[in-house]
């Protein structure tokens, strides 16, 4: 099963994000008013090096590089370090999304999705 971190729905100039209703551009906001704060943006923003969309593109083309999927999973754990200090995501269960990437960006998790899918 899959957990369910947190829903965001816009709609009416609202964002509903976790249950609760803000104007829809607070989380811009705050975003900005955060970005430099402890270099919070480069903290994340430096795990962001395209692996990701690779995976999808590799997906796509019906193959997958086991070793850039498992890295995907670490620098992904790497980004979450800092994502408890954004608004609004220092409302999420971190631990949860943690256990849940470690569980997924595993070799075998890597290998059976190229036995399941490609074979």
């Amino acid at each position: 099963m899959i957990p369910s971190f947190f829903t965001a729905d816009y709609r009416d100039d609202r964002a509903i994000f976790g249950g609760k209703s803000y104007p829809a551009g607070v989380f811009a906001t705050h975003l900005l008013n955060q970005f430099y704060i402890n270099d919070t943006t480069a903290r994340i923003a430096v795990f962001r090096d395209g692996l990701t969309f690779h995976i999808i593109r590799q997906l796509n083309d019906d193959y997958l590089n086991i070793t850039e999927f498992v890295k995907t999973g670490a620098n992904t754990l790497e980004a979450l370090k800092a994502l408890p200090k954004l608004r609004p995501f220092y409302g999420l269960n971190i631990e949860e999304i943690r256990n849940a990437v470690t569980t997924l960006f595993t070799e075998e998790t890597g290998q059976k999705i190229c036995k399941y899918f490609f074979l």
